[in-house]
């Protein structure tokens, strides 16, 4: 296989795992090690990583930093849980930087009621930063979930929908962490592990535009709500009013 042409910023993707199996796509070798039998089952584009319905030691990983230290990057990936999280944190992508300390990474939470994604730069034994998104993720439904750093500030999306901004620039000092990338667990620690499907999970070593996101996910979309795609090309987003009942309005050059 390759890159598919629909990711964008092709030169600057780091890791591209489609998760077919462990291969990376890239051309930079970044084979992974499948950590206690995670299973490769259908997913929403082909096949995709099963961590299953309560995992406890499942996750995929490789010990580099995919070249990225501490520095700008995206991480994308598609998720699907397998059932609904009720205590802790499940990781879905993370990365980490030896030489200077930071975690690069994204977390389905749950605190005291509160169900989130936190979009986490971590600078060991100095900060950490967050920006949160607040959502129930169903197990019926995929996300596309993305965590962007652009040297100055982290922010995510989820399904295309925007976080607010946090500032972080710092290194992290005094905690010694490996060089490391995992799906599914926070294998730097070996915790955090995801009950989930994930799909689709994709590095690159600068930030992504808001723009690029947006076309990214529409390519997403169109196999998650595969009626979307026929929807939006007759219809336009208003609707009217047509004998006593509200129907989609037709888009110029259409009728009923």
């Amino acid at each position: 296989m390759a890159i598919p042409s629909y990711l964008p910023q092709q030169a600057n993707i780091r890791a591209c795992h489609l998760l077919e199996g462990l291969t990376d796509e890239s051309g930079n070798n970044y084979t992974l090690t499948n950590n206690n039998g995670v299973q490769f089952v259908a997913g929403l584009i082909n096949n995709c990583a099963d961590f299953g319905t309560a995992n406890t030691d499942k996750s995929l990983s490789i010990t580099n930093d995919l070249g990225i230290p501490g520095t700008a990057m995206t991480e994308s990936a598609l998720i699907k849980i397998r059932s609904q999280i009720t205590t802790g944190v499940w990781m879905m992508q993370n990365q980490g930087d030896y030489s200077t300390q930071v975690y690069q990474r994204y977390y389905y939470d749950y605190n005291a009621g509160n169900y989130r994604i936190n979009f986490n730069r971590a600078p060991m034994g100095v900060s950490n930063q967050i920006a949160s998104y607040y959502i129930q993720l169903k197990l019926t439904e995929w996300y596309h979930i993305v965590y962007v750093y652009d040297g100055s500030n982290i922010w995510g999306f989820v399904n295309n929908n925007k976080t607010s901004l946090v500032a972080s620039t710092q290194n992290g000092a005094g905690t010694v962490h490996p060089d490391g990338y995992s799906i599914g667990a926070d294998n730097q620690d070996n915790v955090d592990y995801a009950s989930a499907y994930i799909d689709e999970a994709v590095v690159w070593n600068i930030a992504l535009t808001d723009t690029e996101v947006a076309n990214l996910y529409a390519e997403y979309e169109k196999k998650m709500k595969p009626t979307a795609g026929f929807f939006h090309w007759f219809f336009s987003e208003a609707w009217q009013k047509h004998d006593k009942l509200w129907i989609p309005k037709l888009k110029e050059g259409y009728s009923y």
